[in-house]
């Protein structure tokens, strides 16, 4: 494939993230600007539009992101400080429900802001993390001959993306426009409104718009490990393709009696088995060079790239490693809080108010099954990439140093398989999901038995 026939690497990945990039733009996350450039192209002496990203203090998004970090900052302060109707409100709670309504506000405001800071610093970083992405991408292209932009597993990220940047954002906007909308009408059409209360239901619906559209970093980081996934699948296809019954032997034919076993005990199994079993040799030996060569560069290429791949999600962990543990705690305590409110609310019937849980329930919890989910799916097709490698290879036409290599690369992922990980402190999978499922369910418990100690010593008093 010419490289006139491959599309721009760049400009195809912004084209698939595009949805991801807006959803992080939003709440002022990764102050990244997408700009425009044309390029000749000497083959049909014509001009080409090329996408790329690109980062300045001085841009648009740059200069977003500082004025609504100031704004949030400086509401944060005035509205633990003077608003008057918050305090009566906590005055009339307990101090269960205090300390958590106060660490609902405290963890999405510092998370908010800490993620700002951090996409304005590391704005640089990203964009040479950025870069190595799209070599990868381009790397995948060449060798492998493939127009990607074109393959259905990377035209479903976009939709996938897209879908998960919808179904977080059109609740959030509903959300706030119904609550927030009827404080909002509530305190100027009510008579004993004033307009402090109007000011604090504008403030609180800006807020909570921005501290749940936050979550918007999740679907970012889910776009790089679809890609990822993708990535893999795509050299495990590649690896399928070689024609067995081509270099089919009677050793080989034996080979295939480890139908039992899957991914790296097969890729074991047979070559003990090749060992046992050597191969007769073929009355063809210039045609079996020929096949042998062949398979051999198919072999080192896809390796190489699966390598490549391997480097790409190993840098994913290393940028995204410290937001990821951030992002997943403060997951898991707000979903604390608003379960906990939502028993408190339903206990007490104040319907109005439970209802007033089901949007940040759903968001965060949305949030953490979509990334233990796609992080799971991306372990699996490092593991089929392997299963490829000991189900379809024509182990007796290898030499011992690609044996060597394939040896060596199914210890790798048998002992340590690539996943998604916060900085070497957990691995982010579906069974993450049900640990933290689990310990919510052991927390909500401590809550609401501090909670009726609290009701009781008040009617005690």
């Amino acid at each position: 494939m010419s490289s006139n026939d491959i599309t721009n690497s760049e400009s195809t990945l912004i084209s698939i993230a595009k949805w991801g990039l807006l959803t992080v733009k939003i709440p002022g996350y990764f102050p990244i600007s997408v700009s425009t450039s044309s390029m000749k192209i000497l083959t049909y002496s014509k001009l080409e539009k090329r996408q790329y990203l690109s980062f300045s203090y001085c841009s648009g998004a740059a200069l977003y992101v500082i004025i609504l970090s100031t704004l949030l900052s400086c509401w944060d302060l005035i509205f633990f400080a003077r608003q008057s109707s918050f305090h009566k409100y906590l005055k009339a709670r307990g101090p269960t429900e205090i300390y958590a309504y106060t660490l609902m506000l405290a963890t999405s405001s510092m998370l908010g802001v800490y993620v700002q800071i951090f996409g304005l610093r590391k704005a640089s970083k990203f964009l040479k993390y950025w870069e190595d992405t799209c070599t990868i991408f381009d790397q995948l292209q060449t060798k492998l001959g493939l127009n990607l932009g074109t393959l259905e597993r990377f035209n479903s990220i976009e939709n996938s993306i897209r879908n998960s940047f919808a179904a977080l954002i059109i609740p959030i906007l509903i959300h706030v426009l119904i609550d927030y909308g009827y404080r909002i009408t509530d305190s100027i059409l009510h008579e004993d409104g004033t307009n402090e209360d109007t000011q604090l239901a504008i403030g609180l619906g800006v807020w909570t718009f921005f501290s749940l559209s936050g979550s918007g970093i999740s679907v970012w980081m889910t776009f790089f490990i679809q890609f990822y996934t993708a990535c893999l699948y795509t050299v495990g296809n590649s690896l399928r393709e070689i024609s067995v019954d081509r270099f089919s032997t009677p050793g080989e034919a034996l080979s295939r009696k480890s139908s039992n076993f899957s991914g790296e005990d097969e890729l074991f199994t047979r070559m003990i088995l090749q060992q046992r079993h050597p191969v007769p040799k073929s009355n063809n030996q210039g045609e079996k060079r020929v096949a042998k060569v062949d398979i051999e560069t198919t072999l080192e290429t896809c390796l190489s790239l699966f390598q490549s791949i391997l480097g790409g999600i190993s840098n994913f962990n290393s940028f995204f490693g410290v937001i990821l543990i951030f992002e997943i705690s403060a997951c898991v305590l707000n979903l604390l809080v608003y379960l906990f409110f939502a028993l408190v609310w339903l206990g007490r019937g104040e319907i109005g108010l439970l209802m007033e849980t089901v949007v940040p329930i759903y968001i965060y919890g949305k949030e953490l099954y979509d990334v233990g989910s796609f992080s799971e799916e991306l372990t699996s097709a490092a593991e089929s990439v392997v299963k490829s490698l000991g189900q379809n290879l024509p182990l007796d036409t290898l030499s011992p140093h690609m044996h060597l290599k394939l040896q060596m690369l199914s210890t790798q992922i048998l002992t340590n398989p690539p996943a998604i990980s916060a900085k070497q402190f957990f691995v982010i999978n579906r069974g993450l999901v049900t640990a933290v499922l689990s310990g919510l369910a052991t927390f909500l418990v401590v809550l609401v038995q501090f909670r009726d100690a609290d009701s009781t010593a008040t009617s005690a008093g």
